[in-house]
């Protein structure tokens, strides 16, 4: 698939910006956890919306994503492991993030949206051959009725997730639509920041932290069936275009997707600046 940059003016004031350090922020930067990133994305129109968070540590935990007054993402932990995320917006709690772990790995997620009352429950098996199975419940102003199941296994080789094979089913269609999907990820070969903060390699629903390296292709192959006759395939792809520092971390990111738009054309519609 070509790429193709949608946002010209996006390119521009990601080139002539900077990004520095603090005698502050020494012992993040020893550590090589990321202290600060600034997304730069498409917002209304042609104009570019930016979004900077500050990272807040204890040691080699993460308590606290700063983004403004009013967003923030603040992190519980229970011993070593992440337990709870709360994501505020506007002021307000908005998503929490619950993790259950059963001898050392995550065994189950739930993730709660407090304004549309859409919330996820997934339950992870860990498998003899290193492989993980789950199954992802959605659910939408109920406990009880699931709108959409999703059943899969991750695959994984040298602490990067490489596919995740799975089955969409949409509960509530009156046509019986489920999609096969097959997630295929490839990483380079340069350490993943995020890897190392205390409880981030454990948290599955969160792809681009947990896996050893960098992730920079995300293509899903659909088969979509109404009624088990299949009437659609398509290519979900996301690329990753990455710059690095002397150490080999990676400094900023540059998103290419079709999702919004579809056919076979990737455009920018994210810049991500990271600092140490």
């Amino acid at each position: 698939m070509k790429k193709l940059v949608l946002i010209l003016s996006l390119l521009t004031i990601v080139l002539t910006s900077c990004s520095g350090s603090d005698d502050s922020e020494g012992q993040v930067a020893l550590l090589n956890f990321p202290s600060k990133t600034i997304d730069y994305y498409q917002d209304s129109g042609n104009t570019v919306g930016s979004r900077e968070g500050t990272f807040n540590y204890n040691g080699d935990k993460l308590n606290e994503i700063f983004y403004n007054a009013a967003q923030r993402k603040v992190f519980t932990y229970t011993g070593d492991f992440i337990t709870k995320v709360e994501f505020y917006e506007a002021g307000v709690l908005r998503f929490i993030e619950n993790f259950s772990y059963n001898n050392g790995k995550l065994s189950v997620y739930e993730k709660f949206d407090l304004l549309t009352n859409r919330n996820e429950n997934i339950v992870y098996t860990q498998q003899a051959d290193g492989t993980i199975s789950y199954q992802k419940l959605i659910y939408t102003n109920s406990v009880s009725n699931p709108t959409e199941t999703i059943t899969g296994t991750l695959f994984f080789a040298n602490g990067n997730l490489v596919k995740d094979d799975y089955v969409y089913t949409f509960n509530n269609s009156s046509t019986n639509e489920i999609n096969y999907i097959e997630r295929i990820l490839q990483y380079d070969s340069k350490i993943n920041p995020y890897k190392n903060i205390k409880g981030f390699s454990l948290l599955l629903p969160w792809i681009n932290e947990i896996n050893t390296n960098n992730l920079i292709l995300d293509y899903s192959y659909v088969e979509a069936f109404m009624n088990g006759v299949q009437f659609t395939n398509y290519v979900i792809a996301k690329e990753y275009e990455l710059q690095y520092d002397e150490r080999q971390l990676p400094t900023r990111f540059d998103y290419y997707t079709n999702e919004e738009l579809g056919g076979n054309t990737l455009y920018l519609t994210r810049i991500t600046n990271v600092t140490y």
